[in-house]
C-alpha cells in the first residue's frame, strides 16, 4: 500500500479565518519592466562592478483554494507578496504571476516548456516560486520517494493530474539561463535534485557565485508541517525568505556583509528564523528547509540586497522589538530578549489608530476604511511599510516609527498635483447637463470642472455574451442572451490620474495610487481596487448631486459594442470588427505601459479605450455563467461578493482578452498596475 503525505500549513492565528472564507479568483499575468529601465544585470554592475548578467525572469505560482482532495490553505497572499518583492524591490525584469484556478498542468507546462525558454538566454537568470500543497509518493522499486505538486482541482492520489518534481528537473534542462532557482513553499522527501557538497562559503567571491547554478529549495521534508499566521502575513517560510532577501540573510553563513545574498546565506537564515519562530510560539514539530542541486553546479543563485541591513542576529537592545538568536543548539536566549514584546511596546504608547490607517492609505497601502481598529489587514500593511522602510517587520509600531509614518504620509499628500480646471474659453465647449429637458443620445457633458466627460448612451437591446463559435471565447461568456438597456451616461474616457487626484485633494478618496513611473495627468489611473472606484463615484455623487456609479456589466458591453439593436444579433468580437489592430488599441505589450486616454480611435458612440489600455471595474459580482442573469441591464450584484468583474483587457493582454464579451474577475480590494475604471451616471428627467 502506497504511503502518502500531504504537505499542510498549520493555522496559528484566528485572524486568517476571514481571509480564507471565500475563494479568490485566479491570476495569469506578466509584469514587464519598461525597456528604458535598467535591467537586473545593469543594476548588479552598478552595485558591485560585475557585468556578467543580463535579465532576471520569474514565474510565481500560488494555490490556496483547493476544490479536490486537499484542504484550503491560509496563504492566499503569499504569491502576490513574492511577485511584488521580485518586481518592485529585487529589480526583476519579468515576473509572471499565476494563481488559484489559473494554475493548470497545461498552463504551467506551456510557460516552462515554451514561453520562458524562448525569452531566456545564456546570461539570464530564472526564478520559480510555488506556494501550495506538496505531496510525496513511495517508489515501488524502493528507490526513495517522488514529490508532487497538487493543483486546485486535483483529487487525492491522482498523481497523473499533479505536477511531478521530475517535471521540474526536466524543465530546468531546457532553460538556457545561466542560473535557476526553484523555491517551493511545500514539504517533500522526494525532491527533484541531489545533495552536493558546496565549497566553504567564506572563500567565495562574486565571480564564483555568478557561475552556473541550478537548485531547488523546499520548506521542509516529508511528515513536516510549516505554519502560517497573520503575525507573518502568511506562511512563515515565505516570510522568512522575503525578510532574508531584503537583507536579513546577508552574512548569515560566513560571507562578509556585502549586499549580496547567496542561496547558502538564505538557507542558513531561513532555517534559523524558522527554528526561532516556531519555538517562540511553542510549535514543537520539526520544520527543516532543504536545498538540492538540479545539476552539478560551480556557483550559487544570489540576490542583490536593496539596502544594507542588519544580519539575522540583531542587537537585543534594539528598540524595534526584533527578536535575537543565539548559536547554542538553536535555542533562544531568554536573557537576550527585549523586556517588552513589540505588541507591549505599542500598547504603552498613545497612538491615533485611525491616523495610522489614513497614513498607510495615503502611502498606497490598502487597509480599508479608517475605523481605528488595527486588525489583521492593518497589521499586514504595517508590516509591509516597516519592511519597505528598513524597520524590523513586527507589525507593531514604535514611537519613532509612528512619527515617521505620519510624516511620510503628510509629505506624500503635500506632493499631490494641483488639479487642472477646464479653460474658461474651451474651443469646443461641452454642453452642461444641468437644465437639459432631455438627454439626447451621444451628446457629451460634464457636471463639474473636474468631473469626467460623459457620453449619453441611447436606449436599446443587444445580445450579451459570445456564441460558441466565436474564436477564443470562454464558457463564462455564455449562454448568450438578449438584454434591454435604458439610456444612461458613461465616461468618454477611462478615469485619469488628474480626475482621481482631484478626489484625493478634496478628501473624497483616501488612496493615492502609484503611477509606476508612467506619469499621471491624462494617463488612466491604475493600482485602484473596486472598493477604491466605489469611493470615487460616491464622491462624484456628493459633489454634483447626481447619481454616479460603476456601469453594470451589461451596460459596459452594450457601450463597448456600440451597435444599433438591429445589428446586435451579428455583432463582431470588437467594436472595430472581427479583428483588432495595433493602431486601434493599446494591447499585447506593444507599448509596454498605459497610454494617455483618447490616444486611440473611439468606437461609433464616441467612447475611447473600451478595448485595451486598462482593465475596467464594473459593478457586478462574479458569476461563472450567465444562467439566471438579469435581462434589463441592471448589475447582477447578488452572489459572490468575494470577486468583482473587470472588462476590456489591458495594455499587455492578447486580443482574446480585448473582445467585447471577455470577462475577468478579481477580489474587490486588490490593486494592480493594469486595473482602472470608467464611471457611469444615471440619467434623470
Amino acid at each position: 500500500m502506497t504511503r502518502r503525505f500531504i504537505f499542510t500549513i498549520t493555522l496559528v492565528a484566528s485572524g486568517w479565518l476571514s481571509l480564507i472564507a471565500n475563494a479568490a479568483p485566479g491570476i495569469d499575468e506578466p509584469f514587464l519592466r519598461l525597456t528604458t529601465d535598467k535591467t537586473w544585470g545593469q543594476r548588479l554592475a552598478d552595485a558591485v562592478g560585475f557585468d556578467g548578467f543580463s535579465k532576471s525572469y520569474a514565474l510565481v505560482i500560488g494555490i490556496s483554494d483547493y476544490e479536490g482532495g486537499y484542504d484550503d490553505l491560509p496563504t492566499g497572499n503569499d504569491a502576490r507578496r513574492m511577485a511584488d518583492f521580485l518586481f518592485n524591490e529585487a529589480g526583476f525584469d519579468h515576473v509572471h504571476l499565476l494563481t488559484e484556478d489559473k494554475v493548470t498542468k497545461a498552463r504551467v507546462a506551456e510557460l516552462m516548456s515554451d514561453e520562458f525558454p524562448e525569452l531566456l538566454d545564456g546570461n539570464d537568470r530564472f526564478f520559480f516560486y510555488w506556494s501550495g500543497h506538496g505531496d510525496t509518493r513511495s517508489v515501488a522499486s524502493g528507490e526513495g520517494k517522488a514529490g508532487y505538486l497538487p493543483l486546485s482541482d486535483t483529487p487525492s492520489q491522482r498523481w497523473s493530474r499533479m505536477i511531478a518534481m521530475r517535471d521540474v528537473r526536466e524543465w530546468n534542462r531546457f532553460l538556457p539561463a545561466k542560473k535557476s532557482l526553484f523555491l517551493l513553499d511545500a514539504c517533500f522527501s522526494g525532491l527533484a535534485g541531489f545533495v552536493q557538497q558546496s565549497p566553504t562559503p567564506r572563500d567565495w567571491k562574486i565571480e564564483q557565485l555568478s557561475q552556473d547554478s541550478h537548485h531547488v529549495m523546499s520548506a521542509g521534508t516529508e511528515n513536516e508541517k510549516t505554519i502560517a499566521s497573520d503575525r507573518w502575513g502568511g506562511s512563515l517560510f515565505t516570510t522568512a525568505v522575503l525578510d532574508g532577501l531584503r537583507g536579513a540573510a546577508d552574512a548569515a553563513s560566513g560571507f562578509e556583509k556585502d549586499d549580496i545574498i547567496s542561496l547558502t546565506e538564505l538557507k542558513a537564515y531561513v532555517q534559523e528564523r524558522v527554528l526561532f519562530e516556531r519555538r517562540t510560539i511553542g510549535y514543537q514539530n520539526q520544520i527543516t528547509p532543504q536545498v538540492r542541486d538540479l545539476r552539478h553546479n560551480t556557483g550559487e543563485f544570489f540576490f542583490l540586497s536593496s539596502r544594507a541591513v542588519d544580519v539575522a542576529r540583531v542587537d537585543p537592545s534594539a528598540t524595534e522589538g526584533d527578536r535575537s538568536f543565539t548559536e547554542q543548539s538553536g535555542e533562544t536566549d531568554s536573557a537576550a530578549q527585549p523586556q517588552l514584546t513589540p505588541e507591549q511596546v505599542e500598547s504603552s504608547l498613545n497612538l491615533d489608530k485611525a491616523a495610522i490607517q489614513r497614513s498607510l492609505s495615503a502611502l498606497g497601502y490598502n487597509v480599508g476604511p479608517a475605523d481605528g481598529i488595527l486588525g489583521p489587514r492593518s497589521r499586514v500593511n504595517i508590516r509591509a511599510w516597516q519592511s519597505a522602510n528598513g524597520f524590523g517587520s513586527t507589525s507593531y509600531l514604535t514611537a519613532e516609527q509612528y512619527q515617521r509614518l505620519l510624516r511620510d504620509a503628510e509629505e506624500r499628500l503635500a506632493q499631490a498635483p494641483v488639479v487642472r480646471e477646464l479653460p474658461a474659453s474651451d474651443p469646443s465647449p461641452i454642453e452642461p447637463a444641468f437644465g437639459l429637458p432631455s438627454y439626447e443620445p451621444l451628446i457629451s457633458f460634464r457636471d463639474c470642472g473636474v468631473c469626467p466627460e460623459m457620453v449619453v448612451i441611447p436606449s436599446g437591446a443587444f445580445f450579451m455574451g459570445s456564441r460558441e463559435s466565436e474564436p477564443d471565447s470562454f464558457d463564462d461568456e455564455r449562454p448568450r442572451h438578449r438584454v434591454t438597456v435604458e439610456s444612461f451616461a458613461i465616461g468618454k474616457y477611462e478615469v485619469t490620474f488628474d480626475e482621481w487626484d482631484a478626489c484625493v485633494t478634496a478628501g473624497g478618496c483616501e488612496h493615492r495610487p502609484e503611477d509606476l513611473g508612467w506619469g499621471r495627468g491624462k494617463q488612466p489611473v491604475i493600482n485602484v481596487s473596486w472598493e477604491d472606484a466605489k469611493q470615487y463615484v460616491g464622491w462624484l455623487s456628493r459633489e454634483t448631486g447626481q447619481i454616479y456609479r460603476l456601469p453594470s456589466e451589461a451596460e459596459w458591453e452594450y457601450a463597448a459594442r456600440a451597435l444599433p439593436t438591429s445589428e446586435g444579433a451579428n455583432a463582431p468580437a470588437y467594436a472595430f470588427g472581427g479583428n483588432i489592430a495595433e493602431d486601434q488599441a493599446n494591447f499585447g505589450g506593444n507599448v509596454g505601459r498605459t497610454t494617455e486616454v483618447g490616444s486611440y480611435p473611439a468606437n461609433t458612440w464616441g467612447l475611447h479605450d473600451m478595448h485595451g489600455n486598462v482593465w475596467e471595474w464594473v459593478e457586478d459580482s462574479w458569476h461563472d455563467t450567465y444562467d439566471g442573469a438579469p435581462t434589463d441591464g441592471r448589475a447582477w450584484a447578488e452572489g459572490n461578493d468575494s470577486a468583482r468583474v473587470l472588462r476590456g483587457g489591458s495594455w499587455y493582454n492578447k486580443p482574446r482578452n480585448l473582445r467585447s464579451a471577455d470577462r475577468f474577475r478579481y477580489v474587490p480590494d486588490y490593486r494592480y498596475g493594469s486595473s482602472g475604471f470608467r464611471v457611469a451616471r444615471t440619467l434623470t428627467p
